[in-house]
């Protein structure tokens, strides 16, 4: 899986991309969005004028009304997988344009880690290993979160990343309703440290399936965590955008890089 959102949960690409040609591919994209930037500027509606105020004000009311925009937009999209070609492409639009205004200009400077970390929920994504999840046979994916909390032992610059998808059977919409559902969480842990003002490199360590319920009866009492067995791919995590409660990042996909949409659950 990927999740970088290294999604934080590069156990499938980061394998494939390796050092150099993940910071070649990550610099072609920003090529990319620079190059867009201009002629999509200009189809966005300004919340105000140049006469309203000064400029940076102006980008605030940007800002703002842009992500009431996207969460409107990504809102029953599956996180992307339901979303048709148009939907999609106005969603990466709003995603660019929010990383032209990022409010943060070194995500992973000591006086904005508090910011960074916490546990961020997935609203979007353009990888295709998360999206798949959506369409596996007889199990239903529900909520991904991406844990980041600074390493309070090290020196400083380390962080712990935690994928956890959520998942239960298709059966869950009847057995609920007489109390015997069934649920599991699939947890991705990687260890991170700061390469740049913006990324930060990870190693996954360890990946673990944990049941919670067995049709209605607690999952640990029948079955202990399994621990799933795996290489230990590297990836990155690079965050283009972070303010309160919306973080943008970008990890490396087999082909290009692949982008996360988050929105905060908690500090």
């Amino acid at each position: 899986m990927s999740l970088g959102f290294c999604f934080s949960m590069r156990t499938h690409y980061a394998g494939l991309v390796g050092p150099k040609s993940a910071t070649s591919l990550a610099a072609r994209e920003n090529s990319k969005r620079q190059d867009l930037y201009h002629s999509r500027r200009a189809r966005w509606p300004r919340a105000c004028t140049a006469e309203d105020g000064p400029a940076e004000h102006n980008d605030d009311l940007d800002v703002e009304d842009l992500k009431k925009r996207l969460f409107l937009e990504v809102s029953g999209t599956n996180r992307g997988l339901a979303a048709d070609s148009s939907c999609k492409k106005r969603i990466l639009e709003m995603l660019e344009e929010l990383e032209r205004l990022n409010p943060t200009d070194s995500p992973t400077a000591k006086e904005n880690r508090a910011l960074l970390g916490g546990q961020w929920k997935l609203l979007f994504t353009t990888a295709l290993d998360i999206l798949a999840l959506g369409v596996i046979p007889f199990v239903q994916i529900g909520d991904i979160y991406q844990n980041i909390d600074e390493d309070q032992k090290g020196d400083g610059g380390s962080f712990y990343v935690k994928n956890i998808v959520s998942i239960g059977s298709c059966l869950n919409s009847v057995a609920s309703t007489v109390g015997a559902d069934s649920t599991a969480e699939i947890h991705v842990t990687a260890k991170g440290s700061i390469s740049s003002e913006k990324r930060i490199d990870i190693r996954f360590v360890r990946a673990s399936f944990q049941p919670k319920t067995i049709f209605g009866y607690d999952g640990i009492q029948f079955l202990d965590s399994l621990q799933i067995p795996f290489q230990s791919p590297v990836g990155f995590i690079e965050t283009t955008y972070l303010d309160k409660d919306l973080r943008i990042a970008r990890a490396p996909g087999p082909e290009e890089t692949n982008l996360y949409a988050l929105y905060r659950c908690r500090t």
